[in-house]
């Protein structure tokens, strides 16, 4: 049996539908109806062709039903009907052909999910023309989704019933959707009217409540001015009152005032001789209290001149004993001979010492380059010197405090080394050990 391609699609198509799917079990033959196997695209005479051949193969069984006789019915022959249309049968001649033939089960195995998709479709499409097409037995969801998809992938495999019973459940779906459309859009209005209806509602209610309002407050107005002009006049009576009661005031407090003028005319002469006896008192204790000012001021003075004579001299005394301990006037023991005239030499009236003086002025010559280096000055007055002459490394250090709140401590005219800032005791006295540590007291 020889068949060109399209008649091997319709001869696929014959034995895939005359095949009923087991379920845990083997697979059986189906009876079909011929309309059943009739694709909707295709011509009826080219399946018809299909099925002779694979009857005369005898692959496939054929059977008609449909002619009723009188003796059918248990009628007479004149009261014999015929059918309205001959119904024929088609289904495969022996099972084993559906277990043994390989392509059949290739066919059946290939794709099992879409042909039971393909199955249900079509028993619901009979279930439905079998009912008159009751609505009801359409499809929907998401079996109507499947049944679609699987149509789009197997086009032109759905017979005449099964593609009328999709375009109705497709139909069925856009009149729900369309008819939940309106009902929402329908809600929607009536939603938005009673919104309408409630805005207007309230928008009355609060112009009554606004008119209500201003009734209230005129009537609150006219009592508010009625309460302000019977006060008005109340408050003209009291004025009345009081300014008779006040002239009558005024006449007594007359007669007392002419009194205590009197008597305060007798106290003032008293008080005159009392307050020029007081104020002779005052300004003796004032200039008292200013020659005190003066007498401390003297007194702190001579203290701080007394005190810079005492850090000269200790500065002479040590520069003395370094000049005779190397036989020699160095760089230390002129610095040393410097400040002692420095520390002394301050204010409108320098009150140098004789022995500073004269030790600077035996130096002067002989070291005055070192002299005149820079200098690393205090910007206030030096409280405090210290000298040690073995210092760190065996140089000698100078130390000084001062009441700028800095100490300074240098190794020799040429080099300052280190500068303490914010010293915590303002007049403190600086000490300068051997090993060139430094403290204060």
């Amino acid at each position: 049996m020889g068949l060109d391609v399209n008649q091997k699609a319709i001869a696929k198509g014959i034995f895939l539908r005359l095949t009923e799917f087991g379920e845990g079990s083997q697979d059986t033959r189906r009876r079909a109806l011929l309309d059943e196997l009739i694709p909707s695209g295709e011509d009826a005479n080219s399946v018809e062709s299909v099925l002779q051949l694979l009857e005369t193969a005898r692959l496939v069984t054929a059977s008609h039903a449909g002619l009723e006789t009188a003796s059918d019915r248990g009628e007479t022959d004149e009261e014999a009907v015929m059918s309205p249309a001959e119904t024929i049968y088609v289904d495969v001649s022996h099972e084993a052909l559906i277990r043994e033939w390989g392509t059949l089960r290739e066919w059946l195995s290939g794709n099992r999910d879409g042909l039971r998709v393909h199955r249900h479709l079509t028993e619901s499409a009979q279930e439905w023309a079998r009912l008159a097409r009751d609505p009801r037995e359409l499809y929907g969801g998401v079996r109507l989704d499947q049944a679609l998809e699987w149509s789009e992938e197997h086009a032109g495999e759905l017979n005449d019933l099964e593609d009328k019973f999709l375009q109705a459940s497709k139909a069925d779906r856009q009149r729900k959707l369309d008819e939940e459309a309106r009902i929402e859009e329908e809600r929607k209005e009536a939603q938005r009217r009673a919104v309408v209806a409630a805005q207007a509602l309230a928008a009355e209610e609060a112009q009554r409540a606004k008119t209500e309002a201003e009734l209230r407050e005129a009537e609150a107005k006219r009592a508010s001015q009625a309460q302000e002009l019977a006060e008005e006049q109340r408050l003209r009576a009291d004025d009345q009152q009081e300014a008779a009661q006040g002239m009558a005031k005024r006449a007594r407090i007359a007669i007392v005032v002419g009194v205590v003028a009197i008597l305060l005319a007798v106290l003032a002469g008293w008080f005159g001789v009392e307050s020029g006896r007081n104020a002779d008192i005052a300004a003796a204790r004032e200039a008292e209290a200013a020659q005190e000012k003066d007498n401390a001021i003297a007194a702190q003075e001579t203290a701080e001149a007394n005190e810079r004579r005492a850090i000269a001299e200790t500065l002479v005394v040590q520069a003395q004993n370094r000049i005779q301990k190397l036989g020699h006037v160095d760089d230390v023991a002129t610095i040393l001979a410097r400040d002692a005239v420095e520390v002394t030499n301050v204010g409108e009236n320098p009150y140098t010492t004789a022995s500073a003086l004269q030790l600077f002025r035996e130096i002067k010559k002989e070291r005055a380059p070192v002299l005149q280096l820079p200098r690393h000055r205090h910007s206030g007055r030096v409280w405090s010197v210290a000298w040690s002459p073995d210092g760190a490394q065996g140089a000698p250090r100078l130390a000084t405090a001062s009441s700028d709140g800095t100490a300074k401590v240098w190794t020799s005219p040429h080099k300052m080394i280190e500068v303490l800032d914010s010293l915590i005791v303002r007049n403190a006295s600086v000490l300068l050990a051997s090993d060139g540590a430094y403290g204060f007291e």
